[in-house]
Order: structure tokens, then C-alpha cells, then sequence
């Protein structure tokens, strides 16, 4: 599930006319495949999913970096709900004036 959401947020990084072409490389995969109940299951029928598994899985350059910063931002994110918005050397700590 995890990685469904990264591979959506991949797809979406893309332009236009890339995001078109993989939307009907798997409309044609999912038509040619409709009563293939392993590539059903495997897939469940799941656009997210069939993204990850046959497009970005394979690409750790594309990937990785997307990961490492979703992390650092959640961990930005923990790190000024624990301190709150006015800990020393904050970038709104001149708000508190």
C-alpha cells in the first residue's frame, strides 16, 4: 500500500502526455488481461499498483530520493510538533515577539 501511494505520487510528477501514456499502456494491460485471474490478482486491478510492480519497482533512481525526502519531511514535521512552532533558531521564531 505504501508503495502504491509512492508510485501514484511518481505518476503524478510526471508531464502530461508521460502520465497519458502509462494510463493507457494499463488500460490496454487490464483489457488484454480481464479474464486472467493471475494478473487480476496479482494486481487488483489497481492502477497504483500495477505502477509499481511493472514500472517503478526496477528504478531505485527514481524512487529512493522521493522516499528520503518524504522522510526527512515527516521527521521535520514530528520534530516541530514536539517543539512547537517557536523552539530557538526557528524560521517563525520572530513571530513570538
Amino acid at each position: 500500500m505504501k508503495y502504491n501511494k509512492l508510485a501514484y505520487k511518481i505518476f503524478r510528477s510526471f508531464d502530461k502526455k508521460q502520465r497519458e501514456s502509462l494510463w493507457i499502456e494499463y488500460d490496454i494491460e487490464r483489457i488484454d488481461n480481464w479474464e486472467n485471474k493471475d494478473w487480476n490478482n496479482r494486481f487488483y486491478m489497481n492502477f497504483g499498483n500495477w505502477l509499481w510492480m511493472k514500472k517503478f519497482k526496477k528504478h531505485k533512481d527514481l524512487w529512493i530520493p522521493l522516499m528520503q525526502k518524504m522522510q526527512k519531511l515527516k521527521n521535520e514535521q514530528l520534530k516541530l510538533m514536539a517543539e512547537g512552532p517557536f523552539y530557538k533558531g526557528s524560521p517563525v521564531e520572530h513571530l513570538k515577539k
